[in-house]
């Protein structure tokens, strides 16, 4: 490794590249992405391996939520039900005579 950088945190502390990988165990450019980005929160630049700690596109994701553009997750019910929903009415439109109901009735005998 060459020489790198220090960065003062907002506590104080200097640190840089190779002492935030080495007390991580992260890769060289996942280092460099916490602290050179403007992170200088410790919290943030030491958060656990796998935290997100905080971007712009986090920001971005919520204003789009707020705006209904992105959906919010659904349950393993609720997506059951909508594909159970969108089955039924797909075999309805292809199958019109489906929807008759001693045609179901027939159905459900057999």
């Amino acid at each position: 490794m060459g020489t790198f950088k220090d960065y003062v945190l907002d506590d104080g502390s200097i640190v840089n590249v190779p002492m935030i990988m080495a007390r991580l165990g992260l890769a060289e450019g996942s280092a460099k992405a916490r602290i050179a980005n403007g992170q200088r929160d410790p919290k943030k630049v030491f958060a656990a391996k796998g935290v997100r700690v905080g971007h712009a596109y986090s920001k971005h994701d919520k204003a789009r939520r707020e705006k209904g553009h992105v959906k919010d997750k659904e349950t393993k019910e609720q997506k059951l039900t909508r594909q159970q929903e969108t089955l039924a009415n797909f075999v309805i439109k292809t199958r019109p005579f489906y929807n008759d109901p001693f045609y179901r009735l027939a159905l459900i005998a057999i």
